[in-house]
């Protein structure tokens, strides 16, 4: 069955499938009047490899901007089912975040289209994201301070957001699958010999148990927005300053979590002193920091484990390094 079917098999047959074409995203945009008046499509491409999400670029006579369509699956895993209502949750997480000073590090969000699963959101540019840390570019101590900004700001925001379905997804990615013995995951096709490692790391009941708890907690209702998956891939260089994007995990939860995974991707990337590094957040005097620890740990260890590889390319002594600091972080 093709995409357009699969998808025409959850949203009304009215609904907009996205693609490039020109013709078709240009009718589209127009009957949402959404052009003003002589403003035409001239181009529509790709916008990056979205994980999660299908991301156009649209340039017009007079401006650019980025469609995000959601899909009853993972983008880059169209096997993996994924919930269909995720970009409108991120449209509501948006909504959350405005008016609050954390939206001035997030592109504006211009208008959603719920039939079709779309959100209209600004342009950013093509500078890129901060995948390249894990090859040794160097993140500068600014942007780091810009990074933690952030967060103090965001984790401000009261909210009760659930976003129940994407958590219960990114929990199975997280908490469940890495640690399991039967996860059919073939770890010796990303480095020679790690299965074995990730055998003896799955037998450690103190730490499957550990992981256990973190994952409850993770499930359980909290008070302060979070990003939700605070990774270099959500962190955006831009011509105005530090941009964050991709909200879609978004939730209202433990403030640790978003720190946990921040500090997760530094530790593998190698930036030097972490903690030190995560100074410039405001609220840590509130925080459980073994909670911090442990979210790392976590994430460090699905991220080497799991099926939600990074583009690194570690050898299996390093890789092992980072699995035994894991360990020690999470138990």
């Amino acid at each position: 069955m093709s995409k357009r079917d699969r998808f025409y098999n959850h949203a009304p047959q009215d609904a907009f499938f996205l693609t490039t074409n020109i013709e078709d995203v240009g009718d589209y945009i127009r009957a949402r009047n959404c052009l003003n008046h002589g403003e035409f499509v001239y181009d529509v491409a790709m916008a990056g490899q979205g994980n999660m999400n299908y991301l156009v670029r649209v340039t017009t006579n007079l401006r650019t901007f980025i469609l995000k369509q959601s899909r009853p699956w993972v983008e880059k895993y169209s096997e993996i089912a994924a919930p269909f209502d995720r970009a409108l949750v991120e449209g509501e997480f948006y909504h959350l975040a405005a008016g609050t000073e954390a939206a001035t590090f997030m592109p504006k969000l211009y208008w959603v289209d719920e039939q079709s699963r779309i959100i209209c959101l600004e342009d950013l540019g093509t500078s890129g994201d901060f995948t390249n840390i894990y090859s040794g570019v160097p993140v500068q101590a600014k942007e780091l301070e810009q990074l933690c900004y952030f967060l103090s700001l965001l984790h401000c925001t009261s909210s009760k957001l659930s976003n129940r379905d994407m958590r219960v997804l990114n929990h199975f990615h997280i908490f469940v699958l890495p640690f399991r013995p039967d996860s059919n995951i073939d770890l010796n096709q990303f480095t020679p010999g790690l299965q074995s490692i990730a055998d003896d790391v799955k037998a450690n009941q103190l730490l499957v148990s550990r992981t256990s708890e973190l994952g409850r907690l993770y499930l359980s209702e909290g008070r302060f927005l979070l990003h939700g998956d605070y990774f270099p891939g959500s962190w955006v260089r831009s011509a105005s300053g530090i941009r964050v994007i991709d909200p879609e995990f978004g939730f209202a939860g433990p403030r640790e979590f978003d720190l946990g995974v921040m500090f997760a991707h530094l530790l593998i990337s190698g930036v030097n002193n972490v903690r030190a590094s995560l100074n410039s957040y405001t609220h840590w005097i509130e925080l459980d920091e073994g909670l911090v620890r442990g979210f790392a740990g976590v994430e460090i260890l699905r991220r080497i484990l799991g099926a939600a590889q990074l583009p690194i390319a570690l050898d299996l002594n390093r890789k092992q390094s980072l699995i035994e600091t894991a360990v020690r972080l999470v138990v």
